[in-house]
């Protein structure tokens, strides 16, 4: 009872302090711990977390941070966690005792439920291009061997305007007795203009995966398979409909140490079939290989890097172009900023931004057609695109469940065809609710 109203009152005396000492991680991590002892888990998962962001190296305040997972229901996670620990190959022998000890508990817990996630955004900007129209303002057809200047009329040219977007997103995720999990996400998006009508659209895409992973033998990585399914619809107001169904299969491996560290790699093979509604002859079938590599470092730094490389069968031998190759490269990454600023620089508004992180997520895609694409154009030469994608975030999170966005994305592609020669970039800014 004394040790009880001793806690009490030294949380008491702890917390009004928080406002000074928010980035210390020692006192972060004291306060989580005492939190624990209270088994207020959720309210200490906070702290410890923060003094990992500011001092990754604390192992202790990461055991301590498995601990207020656990408690607050987060099996999974914690489970992560302390895998992780144990494969690092300083940790203090009494620390391992525990966790060794800690681990066995958790798995005998059996397996949880699943495991929730729902994002809500709300998005408003600017682009230059709402329709996705070529930047041309005529257009030269061959027309019985002479070409013809035909100028385009404006409702076909890009034209530019204010947009609102509005995405909802599940993510859900299921660890079995077995040790295979499953992965759910499934999101809904509509975006509209007031400024160019008939430019809105609607999305919806689903997607399951089953992975298992297994411990390689004397070594802490682990490895398996993966195999997913997934579902797309697009429906745009100008009377557009894409349908498109695939799967995946392939190999990954989870490691979990040197510099490969927190890293997951995956090969596989994906398929994919194509179907244009409202213009069937368009439809294709899509047989590819992949290769991802994708890492979540303790200080909060994100980055992924994919190569994809396939064909697209044409279902229809009238489809302009006929069957496509297609390949892209793609990366991604996220830095949170508060580890990077010194004490010097806590100052007013660098004091307020550093709370954020930076979002970066580049794609360059290349796609060629294996017959000329129409005797109407440049004599029915062969289409090459090459498309070339940008995306520029300040993400910041204003409460634990709100997150401000303010970012700017481009797009730019060139081709062999005048026709297909576009280009659209504007700024926007968001709110991202979850829970």
């Amino acid at each position: 009872m004394g040790d009880s109203v001793a806690l009490d009152a030294a949380i008491d005396v702890w917390l009004p302090l928080l406002g000074q000492c928010q980035r210390d991680p020692v006192y972060l991590m004291t306060l989580g711990q005492m939190l624990i002892r209270q088994g207020r888990y959720l309210e200490a998962s906070d702290h410890l977390e923060r003094a990992l962001l500011f001092n990754p190296t604390l192992k202790e305040a990461r055991v301590d941070y498995a601990i207020a997972l656990a408690g607050a229901g987060d099996i999974p996670s914690a489970l992560a966690m302390v895998a992780d620990l144990l494969a690092d190959p300083d940790l203090p022998p009494h620390l391992r005792a525990s966790l060794m000890h800690q681990r066995t508990a958790l798995a005998e817990a059996g397996a949880p439920a699943w495991q929730t996630r729902v994002v809500a955004t709300t998005r408003i900007g600017h682009d230059s291009n709402l329709s996705g129209a070529p930047n041309l303002g005529s257009l030269t057809l061959t027309i019985a061997g002479q070409p013809v200047l035909l100028p385009l009329d404006e409702a076909y040219q890009a034209r530019g305007g204010a947009y609102a977007r509005a995405d909802l997103q599940l993510e859900a995720r299921h660890h079995n007795s077995d040790g295979s999990q499953w992965n759910l996400l499934a999101s809904l998006r509509t975006r509209r203009s007031p400024a160019v009508p008939n430019t809105g659209t609607q999305t919806a895409d689903l997607v399951l995966e089953r992975s298992h992973y297994s411990s390689l033998l004397d070594t802490p990585h682990a490895a398996g398979y993966y195999a997913s399914a997934s579902g797309g619809l697009l429906q745009a107001q100008a009377g557009t409909r894409y349908q498109a169904l695939g799967a995946g299969l392939g190999w990954g491996v989870l490691w979990r140490d040197g510099w490969i560290q927190d890293c997951q790699t995956r090969m596989g093979a994906e398929a994919q079939q194509r179907q244009h509604q409202t213009n069937a002859v368009l439809s294709g079938l899509y047989l590819g290989l992949a290769a991802v590599i994708s890492c979540e470092r303790s200080s909060g730094v994100q980055w992924l890097v994919s190569l994809r490389s396939g064909r697209d069968a044409a279902r229809s031998s009238e489809r302009p172009g006929g069957g496509q190759q297609q390949n892209s490269l793609r990366f991604a990454g996220y830095l949170p900023l508060a580890p990077w600023a010194s004490a010097e620089a806590r100052t007013l508004p660098w004091d307020v931004l550093r709370h954020g992180g930076l979002l970066l997520d580049v794609e360059a895609s290349h796609y060629r057609d294996a017959t000329g694409y129409s005797p109407l154009l440049q004599n029915g030469a062969l289409r090459i695109l090459r498309r070339n994608t940008a995306r520029l975030e300040y993400q910041l999170s204003v409460a634990k469940t709100l997150q401000w966005t303010l970012g700017a994305e481009w797009v730019q592609q060139r081709s062999s065809l005048d026709l297909f020669r576009l280009q659209s970039h504007g700024p926007y800014t968001a709110l991202r609710v979850s829970w």
